[in-house]
């Protein structure tokens, strides 16, 4: 896998229901989003910022330490997002049918690649 279309095109595929997945920034920029041609997930990326640093915040209130992911379930989605560095996650966004089982394995695969482009 040499770019990150390339590799969150392989995420994507890999997650039995993932409909789409995205790199975003800890400052609420979207790096790269697949598929690039859908819908702009800019303001998508800047809400899940905000979720992960209020989560963020929460687990080191109770000294649980720095989070590695979340999970969420609702009606008729599924999201997953995994810490990638200090500045950066990964986001998959799968239909309520989706395996997080999958969106686990295969984002923790994809991240040596996604930290050796940055």
């Amino acid at each position: 896998m040499q770019d990150i279309n390339e590799i969150l095109a392989y995420l994507t595929d890999s997650v039995d229901g993932a409909q789409l997945a995205l790199i975003g920034d800890f400052d609420g920029l979207l790096i790269e989003q697949y598929p690039q041609d859908g819908k702009d997930l800019s303001e998508l990326t800047v809400q899940w910022t905000k979720i992960i640093t209020v989560i963020d915040t929460a687990a080191k209130a109770l000294k649980g330490g720095q989070i590695q992911e979340i999970m969420i379930t609702s009606e008729r989605m599924m999201a997953y997002a995994h810490i990638l560095n200090e500045s950066l996650f990964s986001l998959v966004i799968m239909n309520s049918s989706g395996n997080f089982g999958q969106a686990k394995l295969y984002s923790k695969k994809i991240n040596k690649f996604i930290l050796e482009i940055f």
